[in-house]
Parts: C-alpha cells; structure tokens; sequence
C-alpha cells in the first residue's frame, strides 16, 4: 500500500503550531472562565439568602420522618421530582450551611453543563468557536440557576448531554445514552419530555416513505416513557394544583421566554443568525458537512418553548420561563456552528464577539458575586425579596420593644424568608387574603405544606382574638374592615421604604 503523502513544507508546519497554540489557548480560556464561574457561584450560594421556591425545597428535604417526606413528596405540590428531593436530602444531612448544601448540585451541574456545551460545539467546529456556544450559554439566565436550591441546573446539564450524545456516541451505545440523559432528565424535571421536539421535528423533516425513526430517537421515547411510569403518581396530584397555576400560558409569556432567557440583545443577534443561516449559502469549510445536521437540531431547539406553550394551553396550565432551560444548549451549539461558518477563527471580529459575549456574562456575574444580596428570582430592579426581607429584620428588636408578641406578615414570600432567618421566628404568622394570582398560588402552597411541616397560619379570627399583640405587615383589606367592626383600628408604627416600588407597612392594632 503506497504511504499517505504529507506536506512538511515550514509553512504546513507553521500553521500546525498555530492550530495547536490556538487550542490550547481555547482551553485555556475555556477552563479559566468556567472556573471563575464555580468559584463564584459557590461563593453567591454561601451568601445569598433563601427565597421563597428554596425554602420549599428546604423545608421538604429536611422533613426527618420518612414517611412524613413521601406524602408530601406524592401529594405534588411543590413540583419538584422525587429523585432531585432525595439528592437534596442527602446534602442536607451531610454538608452545612444548608445554603451550600442545596445549592450545590446547581454550581456543580452549570459548570460541567457549560463544559459539555462547549466540548459539543468544539467537535462540530473547533475549539475557538466552541467558547461561542459556551458563552452563550454564561450570558443566558442559565447563570442564575447555577446559584439556586431549584432542580433547574440540572435539568440544563440532562438537556446538554442529550444534545452531546446525539451528536457524537456513535455505535450501539448511542441510542442507550440517549435514552439514558432522557429519563435523568425526567427524574430532574417534569417538562423535560418536551426535549424530544427538535430531535423529533429534525427526523421528520428527513423522513422518507418505508423509513423507521433513528434508533437514537426510539431510545429517547422509551427513556422519557420511563421516567412518565415513574412519575405517575406525582404528576397526577400535580395536575390538580396547575389548574390554578399563577403563570398560565399566554403569547406575552412566550415571547417573554426568549428575552428574559438571553438578556444583552442576544437573543435577537440569534434569531438572525438563524434566519441567516437559512438562507445564506454557507462558505467551504473543513467540518461544514458534519456540521449541518447538529447545527440544524440546535436552532430546531428555539422552537421548545413554542412546543411547551402548546402543551401548557391544552394540558398541564403551567407556563414559565425557566420551564424551558432545556433550549439553551442547542442554540448555544448552532450559534458556535453559525460562527464557524461565517467567521474567520482568531480573527478581530471573531475575538471582539467573542470578548463581548463572555464579558457580558462574567461582568453581570462579578457584579452580584460583589452583591449577592441583590440576585433576584424575579428580577426585580426595585422590590428585591432579600433586601425586603434583610430590612424588615432590623426592625424585629423594636418590634419586641414595643410589646408585640406576634408578627402577622400577609405576604406569602416575605413571610417564608423573614420566618426562616428569625431568631424568634416561632413568633410569625401568616394570613392570607386578596393578592394577586402568584401571591394566592402560593398562599395555597404554603396551606398545603403545613399538613407536613408547621407553617405558622393564621385565619382572621386569631388575628381578633390576639390583635393588641400583633404587629401587622400589609395587612390585607378584608382584615382590615373585620378588625374595624371588631373595634380595633390600624395605627402605622413603621414604614419601610428603601426605594421599593411597594414600601413594607407595618401596624398595631388598637381599640
């Protein structure tokens, strides 16, 4: 057999040194943003209080009796799979502060999942443009998961493995994988089914008559039936709390998908570079044809949260952003693909994307790893629930100064935070009345979590019969007109403003 000829021209082995300085300095780059975004997350996790979703979770996992922890568990409430329930409860148990110990499946599954996504568009292309895919993923809102007690983070890692797995296992152990990442993906969230659509969609558009589905797809369908199986019973009790879910899908929400998930414009540069890679002729390129496909699942990913806006208006009534995270590393690796294509690897243009991208992800990062007490679940600007919560606290002392045995808190979220990071909180109390549909959803969540762990709850009748001890937090109107013909009035002892869009309000009650 002749030898395969080779050019050893110093010009073919200049241009291999620089290949190979070029990877190394991609992987260095790689690993020294992922790093920095570990050893932040941990350090957020550390400070940053609980928030409302996180003490569910806390106060489930903690529950020390077994059986105890199953009924809530089976009851479905809360949403959260059994499995992320029994991760957690381990942690709890071995790791403290409970702050580090549930959140650090997060830290751990949004650094390795930012890996993934950025070794799956480094095989598809190269390794320069595999830190586009891996900075779209840090300039999305998958950076926020990576500090929060929620099953979220990993259910981006599950999603960004199938991706992987699809694209590079090969042979008979492909299909078993794929399968695999499906049913983990279920354990970790329920709407993790809806992951199948761009895999799905993509073989549907190839299907030719007498042509059966890739076996990588029937592996996937038989790991999300598994995991169906195994959720049954949760998900059956959980329907029945979704029929008064606060986040019902509208077209307002779906839109809001996409701009809250890719904040800084990107999420616009996306869709154009989308379209654009549609209808543009792509440019010779070495791995161009082993591109094309992964490249077309990837962007086939965007269409998830429309396939979930569909499932949510017909059957499970629950619609929210993060219910989606699952689409981020698709686009991600289409958008590392697209570069390729488009782009010339280490050129200015390319390094000034690519500095821009990654920058917008580490600056927002630094900046609340500066101030973990201004990371917000809602992204509120003005009312933040732990500086609410840090400045009603300093106030606890006066309070008590003042005679006030109890603390009535009307708000469901600022109740579970303030209940938890008191010293006293065995002196707070929760009273429902008129709010607006989060509000009430999660009045009834804590309802029903106080068959299980004590909550604390209050009707109006208490509220009369111990009103010259209480101090009020917001009170709601109807308690308000009850407590007038009972005699008593309202006088306001403090208000807390702090900029909020709605100042904290707290009053005695005197006849």
């Amino acid at each position: 057999m002749p030898s395969v000829p080779t050019d050893s021209s110093p010009a073919a082995e200049t241009k291999q040194a620089d290949a190979g300085w070029h990877d190394r300095a991609s992987y260095a780059v790689a690993f020294g943003v992922i790093a920095f975004f570990l050893v932040t997350s941990l350090w957020i996790s550390l400070k940053r209080l609980f928030w409302y979703d996180e003490l569910m979770t806390f106060q489930i996992a903690g529950i020390p009796d077994s059986s105890t922890f199953w009924a809530a568990i089976h009851r479905g409430f809360d949403g959260m799979p059994p499995a992320y329930y029994l991760l957690e409860r381990f942690l709890l148990a071995h790791i403290h502060p409970a702050e580090l110990a549930l959140r650090l499946p997060s830290v751990l599954a949004v650094s390795f999942g930012t890996f993934v996504v950025f070794d799956c568009a480094r095989r598809l292309t190269d390794a320069f443009f595999g830190l586009f895919g891996m900075g779209v993923v840090l300039v999305s809102y998958i950076a926020y998961y990576s500090y929060e007690a929620r099953s979220y983070a990993l259910y981006f890692l599950c999603s960004a493995l199938a991706l992987w797995v699809w694209c590079h296992a090969r042979g008979r152990l492909g299909p078993v994988l794929f399968g695999a990442c499906f049913f983990a993906g279920m354990m970790m969230h329920d709407y993790f089914f809806i992951c199948l659509t761009p895999y799905a969609l993509y073989e549907c558009l190839q299907w030719r008559p007498g042509r059966w589905p890739s076996a990588k797809l029937i592996g996937g369908a038989v790991g999300l039936l598994c995991g169906i199986l195994v959720l049954a019973p949760q998900l059956a009790a959980q329907h029945a709390f979704n029929t008064i879910f606060w986040a019902i899908p509208t077209l307002g929400l779906l839109v809001n998908v996409y701009g809250t998930s890719l904040p800084f414009g990107v999420a616009i540069f996306c869709l154009a570079a989308a379209w654009l890679a549609l209808v543009r002729k792509p440019s010779p390129a070495p791995k161009i044809e082993a591109a094309t496909s992964a490249e077309a699942v990837g962007w086939f990913h965007l269409l998830i949260p429309l396939a979930g806006y569909i499932v949510a208006k017909f059957v499970t009534h629950a619609f929210y952003d993060r219910y989606f995270i699952c689409f981020v590393p698709g686009m991600a690796v289409a958008l590392a693909c697209f570069s390729y294509r488009n782009l010339q690897a280490w050129s200015i243009p390319a390094i000034g994307a690519l500095i821009v991208v990654i920058g917008l992800g580490m600056g927002d990062q630094s900046r609340f790893a500066a101030h973990p007490e201004m990371v917000d679940p809602t992204r509120h600007t003005l009312d933040n629930d732990q500086i609410r919560t840090t400045e009603f606290m300093k106030l606890e002392d006066r309070i008590k100064t003042d005679g006030k045995r109890s603390v009535l808190i009307c708000e469901p979220m600022m109740y579970s935070q303030v209940r938890h990071y008191s010293k006293a909180h065995l002196n707070y109390f929760f009273l429902s009345g008129p709010s607006n549909p989060r509000q009430k959803f999660n009045s009834m969540l804590l309802k029903a979590l106080n068959d299980y762990v004590p909550q604390g709850l209050w009707a109006i009748r208490d509220l009369e019969q111990n009103a010259a001890g209480a101090a009020v937090v917001d009170m709601p109107p109807e308690a308000l007109e009850a407590l007038r013909a009972d005699g008593y009035r309202p006088t306001l002892a403090f208000k807390i403003d702090h900029g909020f869009l709605h100042p904290i309000e707290i009053a005695y009650l005197q006849r």
